[in-house]
Order: C-alpha cells, then structure tokens, then sequence
C-alpha cells in the first residue's frame, strides 16, 4: 500500500505529488496509512490518495532507493542485500513494531530453543525484516535454525494453520490478526517475568548486543482476558525515511503536519501515540534527515535569549562573545554530525565492496581497510572531533556487525581454496 501525497504551495498553481510506502492489507502499516487519508482528507493542507506497493521494509527500501517512491514506513533495523543504503534518511519514528511469536495451546516448550525446535516457523514476505531479525534472535540464544525451517507467504497468510505451527511477526500491538489468533486460543511467548525485567532479563542482554530493539511489555488482559500476566517480549521502531535529495521544506513541512495533528491520528489508531511529542529519537541505520534537523530546532532559544535579563545589564562585548560562543557550539556540533555520516558512507562503501568480493587477497585488503577505518574513528572520538553519542554507538554496531561478516567470508574463502 503506498499513498499518493497532493502538495499544494498556496503560492504557486502547480502541484507536487509524493509517493509514501507502507504496507498491504492486514498489516498495522496498513492501518497507519488509511488514518493519515483519513485525516489529509479532511481539508487540511495535505489531500492523500490510496495506491499499491510491494510487500516488505526491504522492498519499501529498494523502492525508495531506485526513485519508485519519495517516503517509505520500514523497520529501523534493515539492512539491503547489497548495503546501499547510503543516501536513505530517516525522517520520524512512527510507532514500535512488537515482535509477536504465536503458537497454539498443545505446545509445551520450557525455553525458545524447545519452542522453535523441528517446526515450521511463519515469518510473513521474503522481503520483510522478520526473517533477519529472528535470525539475529537466534544467534544470540543459541538457536540452531537448521532444526527449524521459516515459512514465507504473504502476511495475512502468516498465521497458525497446517503449514504454519509457530507464527512469528513484527508489528503493531493492535494487530487483527495476532488478536484473531489469541482469541482463537493461541498464546504469545513471553521471554521474562515482569519483575526480571530491568534486572538482567534475557531481553535486557540481547538490547545490550543489539541497539536498534527495545523491551516491550504486552499488559494483561490487552485482548480480552488474554493475558492473564504482563507479557515481556521485543520490539523495534517503524520509521519513516525518505532521500536525501528530498527538500528540506517538504521534510519539515511533513513532520509539522502529523504532529500537529497527533492527537487525531491517535483517535483513529491508538499506535500513533507513539509519535513523539516533542524532539523524537530513534536509533536507525539512516542518519537524520537535514529537514528533521530543521524542524525541531525551529524553537531552540539562543543563548542570549536564555539569559537575556542578565545580558541585558552586561557590557556590548559581553554579548557579542556569547553569541560566537553559541555560533561556535552549533558549528561544531554540526561538524561532528557530518564527519560521523563520512565514517558511515566509507562503512556502506566497505561492505558494498564485501558484497562482490570472494577472492582471499581482497577480503585481506578489506579488513584490513575496516580496521583502519575503525582506529580513525576511534582516534576521531578521542580528540573529541566527533561525539561519540547514540548515532556513535550505532556505527559501532554496524562496524562489528560488518567485522563479523568479513571474518565469516574470509574463513569460507581460505576453507574453498585449501579443498
């Protein structure tokens, strides 16, 4: 599902059309997407229409990427085949994706290694992200995946049935279908006690390892009496991204609109009170587009505006000082934003070169190009040029996840050529 945007620029005759990607029928993307119509259509400044588009994060991203669309609703965690992903942008969180795993009643399973052990297991589309996150899950809980086998079909096919005996899916709490099969008397696996979590619970270590997900808590009685106890499960973020090249306006003029009309969208759908009230973070794999920037620094007083009563009394000087101070501050805030986005494309660079490589003396080149680049900014963060703030330890993730790819290749390689 993808939604035609009608932008209409009071002084101008002309209008823009912008494509946004969300997501089929059945799926909380869906839902969003039909409450924005809803909403836009109400004679407020954006006019929406409804039209079709692929199934998937991945392939909403690859739309984005080829020009197919202007905006894309994905998971923040989402990585392409070939990691071209360098001049996507993120533009606004939208609300989190809660990892469901459903199964009926009869199964009896102590641990999630028992549970998933010889089934078939649902994850929606090829293209979507359940399948890479399950197996990132499973890496960390030393789940062997060759003892249980993913089940693709579309998502309103990904539920408990003769095919299907472990339904696993990312999306929002309200779901019909994870409701349907709930109120069927399927359960939902719960991964701690609620007095666990917080305090070491399992969730708690694969967060530590894997920034992009978060703890997620499913209260009772959500649907109907089920459940009976809080369940502790998973989560991560729907974004929206865009490109880069897309202007700044229409992204400030965009963020402005749903924010601005927050508490209707949450009306129609009650995942839209996750949008952020004020300036809203999210660890993603796309850097911040500048627009977003734009917009929520539209309100940030100065530093002379913060302390104008006491200025007020000081010399000219004294202001004059304050204000290069604060010029200074942005300017090098701004400088260690762009110097991590290089660090970020010369990463992207690196692995899209992996892709294609399979030769041992370039995977030798390439690692050690990767641990070069790691010490550069390493030293970058210790000489303080860049912060080494949240969008810091995501590169980081991303250089460890890209180190353990190429040790992987390189060790596939060097077994090829000694057989």
């Amino acid at each position: 599902m993808c939604l035609l945007l009608l932008l209409t620029n009071c002084n101008q005759s002309t209008k823009k059309y912008f494509v946004i990607a969300t997501g089929p029928v059945g799926t909380s993307n869906y839902e969003l997407g039909n409450a924005i119509i809803e909403t836009f259509n109400n004679g407020l400044k954006y006019q929406v229409q409804a039209d079709s588009i692929t199934q998937g994060s991945l392939a909403r991203a690859k739309a984005l990427k080829e020009g197919e669309v202007d905006f894309a609703l994905v998971q923040n965690d989402i990585v392409l085949p070939d990691s071209s992903t360098h001049d996507l942008r993120t533009v606004l969180r939208l609300y989190p994706q809660v990892l469901f795993i459903v199964y009926p009643p009869t199964v009896k399973a102590a641990t999630l290694q028992d549970l998933f052990a010889g089934r078939r297991i649902g994850v929606g589309p090829h293209d979507s992200g359940v399948q890479p996150f399950l197996k990132r899950l499973c890496e960390e809980f030393n789940i062997d995946t060759t003892t249980c086998k993913f089940i693709y079909t579309s998502y309103e096919e990904n539920v408990l049935n003769d095919s299907i005996e472990i339904s696993c899916s990312l999306t929002g709490f309200n779901n019909a279908r994870i409701r349907q099969m709930v109120n069927q008397g399927a359960r939902i696996w719960n991964f701690d006690s609620l007095d666990r979590l917080g305090r070491g619970a399992s969730v708690d270590g694969f967060c530590m390892k894997y920034l992009y997900a978060q703890p997620y808590v499913l209260p009772m009685r959500l649907y109907g009496d089920y459940p009976i106890i809080p369940i502790v499960t998973l989560a991560v973020d729907n974004i929206l991204i865009t490109n880069e090249k897309t202007d700044d306006v229409v992204v400030y003029d965009f963020i402005q609109y749903l924010l601005t009309n927050r508490e209707a969208l949450a009306n129609k759908n009650a995942l839209f009170t996750a949008l952020p009230v004020n300036e809203g973070t999210t660890l993603s794999r796309f850097p911040l587009h500048d627009g977003v920037r734009q917009y929520y620094d539209r309100d940030r007083p100065t530093f002379f505006e913060r302390y104008s009563d006491l200025l007020a009394l000081a010399l000219g000087i004294v202001t004059i000082l304050s204000s290069a101070y604060l010029g200074f501050y942005q300017l090098r805030r701004q400088i260690s934003e762009r110097r991590l986005d290089k660090f970020r494309f010369r990463l992207l660079d690196l692995q899209r070169k992996l892709e294609f490589t399979y030769d041992l003396p370039t995977l030798l080149a390439l690692e050690q190009h990767l641990r070069s680049l790691w010490k550069e900014m390493i030293e970058a963060a210790r000489t303080r040029k860049i912060k080494a703030d949240k969008e810091f330890e995501v590169l980081r993730t991303l250089f460890k996840e890209t180190e353990d790819e190429l040790h992987h290749k390189r060790m596939e390689t060097e077994q090829e050529e000694e057989a």
